[in-house]
Formats: C-alpha cells, sequence, structure tokens
C-alpha cells in the first residue's frame, strides 16, 4: 500500500527519549524552525520513563508552537515508546528520529517532497555523525559514513539490508496492521532494521532519499566504553535476522574482517602470514576507499590520512569484538 502521491502528505514525526534533557531542546528547535506547512505536520515526542527533568524542559519551551505533544510512554524501552506514539498519531506517514539528532529546516518539506514523487511506503533518509575533530570521534564519524553509504547503495538496487531510524518514514496503516509479525522485538536495538526487513518482506517499495536537505546530524559517543556498547546493540540484533540478504551480507563482512584479525595474529608466531596479512588489509583499506570517496559529493565524506589509516588497522578487530560480543550478551537502549 503505498502513500499517496501528488499531494503534501500530513506527517507525524515520532521521537522517543529518555534523560535527554541538554540535547532534545535542541532538535524541538530544530523542528520548530521547520519550513513545512505547520498544519501539515506533528511532533509526538513520547517520555520512556526519564528520571531528570526533561519534559520540564520541554513544556517550558516559550514558543512551543501547538502541533507539539510530550506524552508518557505505555510501555518500557524504546521500541514501545514508538509504538506509544504511532498509536495517537494521526498521519498516515509516521517521521521518526532520534533526541540526540539535529535537523535542517528543510527536512520535513524534503521527505514530503520524496513522498510525492515515489508514493513509497518506506523512506530511507540520510544520517551523517558529526565528529568533534578529536581522532576518537574521526574514527566513530568514517566508521558510520561507510555503514550509511553501504545502506544507500543496497536501498538503491532495491535489496535493502540497513536503515536508521533518526531517519526513516513509513506508512503508519502497515506499520500497524503488520507489526506484531516483526522479528527481533526481544532485542533493545533494532526497532528501525526488523521493520525494514518487514517492509521488505512485504514487498512494499521502499526508497532512498537522495537529498541533502533530508540529511540528519548526530553526535559521536563520547566515550570509548560507550562506543562499544553501541557497536555491541547493533551487532546482537543480527541474531534475530531472517532476511537472506542481510544475513548474507553479515556473515561475508564478519568473515572477512575475522580472517584479517587470524592472519595478523598468526603472523606473531608464523612470521610467512605475514604477507597473507597485509595483502588482506591492503586489499580492504582500498575497498573502503572506493566507499567513503562513492559517497564524498552526497555525505560530503572527509577524512584526515592518520584517522583513516587508524581506523583501517583496528577497525577489523573493533568488529569483530562488538560483533561477537553482541551475539553473546545482551546491551540494552541507555543501560548505564
Amino acid at each position: 500500500m503505498p502513500m499517496a502521491t501528488g499531494k503534501a502528505p500530513f506527517l507525524s514525526v515520532i521521537v522517543a527519549f529518555r534523560n535527554e534533557a541538554f540535547r532534545l531542546p535542541d532538535l524541538v528547535n530544530c523542528l520548530i524552525a521547520q519550513t513545512y506547512p505547520t498544519h501539515l505536520f506533528e511532533v509526538i515526542l513520547i517520555d520512556d520513563n526519564s528520571t531528570d527533568d526533561t519534559v520540564h524542559r520541554i513544556k517550558s519551551i516559550t514558543n512551543l508552537p501547538h502541533n507539539f505533544r510530550v506524552i508518557a510512554s505505555q510501555g518500557r524501552g524504546k521500541k514501545q515508546a514508538i509504538k506509544s506514539g504511532i498509536a495517537v498519531a494521526i498521519g498516515e506517514a509516521i517521521v521518526t528520529t532520534d533526541a540526540d539528532c539535529l535537523v535542517g529546516k528543510n527536512w520535513l518539506a524534503a521527505i514530503s517532497e520524496q513522498l510525492q514523487r515515489t508514493g513509497a511506503s518506506m523512506l530511507i533518509g540520510p544520517v551523517t555523525m558529526q565528529s568533534d575533530g578529536t581522532l576518537f570521534s574521526d574514527i566513530q564519524q568514517l566508521d558510520f559514513f561507510a555503514l550509511q553509504i553501504s545502506g544507500a547503495a543496497a536501498t538503491v538496487i532495491k535489496r535493502p539490508v540497513f536503515c536508521s531510524g533518526a531517519n526513516l518514514t513509513f506508512c503508519r496503516s502497515i506499520y500497524q496492521e503488520n507489526h506484531n509479525l516483526m522479528h527481533g522485538n526481544h532485542l533493545a536495538s533494532g526497532d528501525d532494521v526488523f521493520l525494514l526487513h518487514l517492509f521488505k518482506q512485504k514487498r512494499h517499495q521502499i526508497s532512498f532519499i537522495r537529498d541533502e536537505r533530508a540529511i540528519v546530524t548526530t553526535a559521536t559517543e563520547p566515550t570509548f566504553i560507550k562506543f562499544i556498547k553501541q557497536r555491541m546493540r547493533w551487532g546482537g540484533k543480527s541474531k534475530a535476522y531472517h532476511d537472506a540478504d542481510s544475513i548474507i551480507l553479515a556473515i561475508t563482512v564478519l568473515s572477512a574482517n575475522l580472517a584479517i584479525v587470524i592472519t595478523m595474529i598468526g603472523a606473531i608466531y608464523w612470521p610467512k602470514l605475514w604477507l597473507v596479512a597485509i595483502s588482506g588489509w591492503v586489499i580492504k583499506a582500498l575497498a573502503d576507499i572506493t566507499l567513503l570517496r562513492s559517497g564524498k559529493k552526497f555525505f560530503g565524506t572527509t577524512y584526515k590520512p592518520k584517522s583513516f589509516i587508524i581506523y583501517a588497522s583496528i577497525y577489523p578487530f573493533i568488529l569483530c569484538f562488538t560483533a561477537l560480543a553482541g551475539l553473546i550478551f545482551t546491551a540494552n537502549w541507555k543501560h548505564k
């Protein structure tokens, strides 16, 4: 069931939050500044049992428009918060983003135009990580750029495998009719990817928004521990995949990086393996450079040679550790 084309749709923006007193107000101000007509969208902010003063801060914003409202989640966790927001939404098109993100003033206008142009049932929007200039932040940005570019390319060839709830639009009625069929409901992460897999399974049209106005920006993780936990959540959801393309991609990426890690460690004891290890690393580095360059024009990907060399050197180890740890252990949303 594609969404209607040719007519500006009413958009329901859903934002689940928990303890985001210092970041959510910035997103709210971005949403207030949207150029899209206020009578054509609503913003629903869902409080997932916050223990700080986020709700008070939002309600204290003096210029908060009438089409903004704050509600309490009917459960616990991000998935239940999103579900609570969709339950009271009035728009056929649901737009999700995260409380720690920033959007441009034409974000909703770009989404609306894409819906009208394609009539797609799901739109995957572009997301970038904003580096703070430190080496650690640069490495996270590179990693996320590569993920985003890969996901965009897969969607363009009609084999979507990845999306981010930080910038996702989908048909409300399709969600309500089928959300109980989604896999991975027991996991803290994956509300976005498992929904993508569901729409893909039901053969609904899925499109990537190739519009710079639609880019959503998020921050990198401030500490190494939080970064590892984030990647563990991402890796852990793969154990609940049922989508063949995603399973094949996950196995291929993990196997390739595991091979590099094993040969590098093995070369310490068997020097003859160094040629194999270095060759594997060089091939992967060249593939990464090609991938990042392909998204340079759209995402504005730039990187320092030093950051890339370090990223290419440690990435196989980080990916293997977080992927395997994510499969074994369970990480919670907002877990402290």
